[in-house]
C-alpha cells in the first residue's frame, strides 16, 4: 500500500452538503521508523476496515475523514507521522483537547450537513466542547461511542455503505 493509493483523501474541494467522519488514531500501529501517512500508519480494525473500503472503490465522495491522534490532535489521513507509541491517559485528554480544537474551530460548520463521530468515550471528551458548539449550530450529529468495538465497526460500515448508495442516487 502507498499513499497514492488513498487518493479518495486528497485535494478534496471542500463544498455544501459533505460529511465529515471523525475516528480515533489506533493503538496497532505500521512500525517502519520512516514518515507515513496517518492512514497508512494506523493499523487497527477500523483503519483495515477504512482501507478496504477504499480499495473496493466504495468510498463516499462526499464524505470527509478527520483522525483524532493522542499524540498529534487532529489529523487529515494523508498528514505524514513517524511511528509513536502513545495512548491516550485520562490525565492527558485536557491537553488533547487545547490541540484539537484550534484546527476544528477553523472548519466552516455549514460546509458538513453530517458528522458521524465514531470515538471511545476517552477520546470524545477531547472534542465535546465541539459537539456543544455543533449541536448549538443545529448540525446533525451521530455519536457511536457506547457500544462495544464490533457493534462500532459495523455501524461505521453501514453508514458508509449507505453514504456511498446515497450518492450514488443522486
Amino acid at each position: 500500500m502507498r499513499t497514492r493509493d488513498f487518493e479518495v483523501f486528497s485535494n478534496k474541494s471542500l463544498r455544501k452538503g459533505q460529511k465529515l467522519l471523525i475516528v480515533s488514531c489506533s493503538a496497532i500501529k505500521d512500525p517502519r521508523p520512516n514518515l507515513l501517512s496517518a492512514i497508512l500508519r494506523y493499523s487497527g480494525e477500523i483503519y483495515l476496515l477504512l482501507k478496504l473500503v477504499v480499495f473496493k472503490n466504495s468510498w463516499p465522495q462526499h464524505v470527509n475523514l478527520l483522525i483524532v491522534s493522542a499524540k498529534y490532535g487532529l489529523l487529515h489521513p494523508l498528514d505524514n507521522i513517524p511511528y509513536y507509541d502513545q495512548a491516550l491517559r485520562p490525565e492527558k485528554i485536557t491537553e488533547l483537547k487545547k490541540v484539537v480544537h484550534e484546527p476544528i474551530k477553523k472548519i466552516d460548520l455549514t460546509l458538513y450537513s453530517e458528522w458521524f463521530i465514531n470515538l471511545s468515550k476517552q477520546y470524545l471528551q477531547s472534542i465535546e466542547e465541539i459537539i456543544t458548539v455543533l449541536k448549538k449550530n443545529k448540525c446533525k450529529i451521530i455519536i457511536v461511542d457506547n457500544e462495544g468495538f464490533t457493534k462500532r465497526i459495523n455501524t461505521i460500515l453501514t453508514w458508509l455503505s449507505q453514504e456511498r448508495t446515497e450518492n450514488k442516487d443522486h
